[in-house]
């Protein structure tokens, strides 16, 4: 057990850093500056895990999800949420919370295959979000917005983490969510996918004069096609809060510790 010094002292070590990596995060974004890829890539099986801050890429278009205080002109008529083309602007980056409803969680828990999250949008404090009622401006599929504030949340923000490889029929694998892997997010309450398209890109044709020309319409496909694929992309992630303590809990099937486990387990 630690003492209240160790805790406190802990606990304002934590906060220095994150507050340090998002400041970090943003000023990078803000002045359009490349990140280092080292950095980057390194730990890039590790698990997603709550907490974290994060930009989700489109794995066929290359685009970011983006949202901004921009409304939709129809529908709902709640902020808009696109897919952005370039990497250094901060209105891509989202935090990763638990479901609504979810009171029983830890910070910097792992995030598993098919468990469900919310995404609050960094700049503007909204939820992702969806409905049935609503229609999207170009593609008239579901709708998808950013609602509510950090206080005001409900279960139509809920996101279910579809992981599109193949999961380990391996009993001492745990089938986290990796960065880096290819998934797709469901909506919970309407079972559709979070979707865009190159097909749904706002022109002079369509949006004559806007001010988010050159973006993808965002909105929810009641199929899970290839263009509802993302992969995790830049951010700040926090390491799973056990994982110094439980290192083989976050073993995935191509780690070099389970393959050598397995050939002593087929040498016995």
């Amino acid at each position: 057990f630690c003492s209240n010094s160790q805790m406190t002292a802990r606990a304002l070590l934590l906060v220095f850093v994150y507050i340090f990596g998002f400041t970090w995060i943003l000023a990078e974004e803000e002045d359009g500056s490349e990140y280092d890829d080292a950095a980057h890539y390194e730990g890039w099986w590790e698990p997603i895990t709550l907490g974290s801050l994060m930009k989700l890429l489109h794995q066929n278009s290359g685009h970011l999800l983006h949202s901004h205080e921009i409304s939709w002109g129809s529908g709902s008529q709640q902020q808009s949420v696109t897919a952005f083309p370039t990497l250094g602007d901060g209105n891509s980056l989202w935090q990763l919370y638990a479901p609504f409803g979810e009171s029983n969680f830890t910070h910097a828990e792992g995030i598993k295959c098919g468990e469900t999250i919310r995404l609050k949008h960094v700049k503007t404090k909204r939820w992702l979000h969806s409905h049935s009622a609503h229609r999207a401006p170009l593609s008239h599929k579901q709708e998808v917005t950013c609602f509510g504030d950090e206080p005001t949340s409900d279960a139509a923000d809920n996101w279910k983490v579809i992981c599109n490889q193949k999961l380990s029929d391996n009993q001492d694998i745990i089938n986290w969510w990796r960065r880096g892997q290819s998934f797709s997010l469901q909506h919970v309450s309407t079972g559709h996918y979070l979707f865009t398209s190159k097909k749904s890109e706002f022109n002079e044709a369509n949006c004559r004069g806007c001010p988010i020309m050159g973006q993808f319409e965002v909105a929810a496909s009641d199929k899970k096609v290839k263009g509802a694929r993302w992969v995790s992309s830049h951010g700040f992630y926090f390491r799973p809060y056990d994982f110094e303590e439980n290192p083989e809990k976050y073993l995935s099937d191509d780690s070099d510790e389970m393959a050598e486990g397995n050939e002593q387990k087929a040498e016995l």
